[in-house]
């Protein structure tokens, strides 16, 4: 994973929590109420906790799948470029063996000539 995605994603959370939280007890003072309204904010504050872990994991998943696809597809390309300058080397020796063959043809009927 990418560590400045990964550094995104974390700060957002992060900020994202304490600013809740932050403002959940900035509320509970101004009411005047903290011991009530502490058994009501401290549970929302874990369920907002855990959404926001589901959506980092989701997010880190799909990530992943996309370097994963990303991977796929340079290996791709580069196992089709391979093939094609085997093929094209095949090709080279396939030419150079046949000429190979024309001129030892070629030096054996000169040298039966000479005979």
């Amino acid at each position: 994973m990418d560590q400045r995605f990964a550094a995104t994603i974390f700060g957002y959370n992060a900020a994202t929590l304490l600013l809740f939280l932050t403002l959940a007890i900035a509320v509970t003072r101004w009411i005047g109420k903290e011991s009530a309204l502490a058994s009501i904010i401290l549970p929302l504050f874990g369920i907002l906790a855990f959404i926001m872990l589901l959506i980092t994991v989701i997010l880190y998943s799909r990530n992943i799948e996309n370097l994963q696809l990303a991977h796929k597809e340079e290996l791709n390309k580069d196992n089709t470029l391979y093939v094609k300058e085997l093929e094209k080397k095949y090709h080279e020796a396939r030419k150079a063996k046949h000429d190979y063959k024309n001129m030892l043809f070629t030096l054996q009927v000169i040298a039966k000539k000479r005979k």
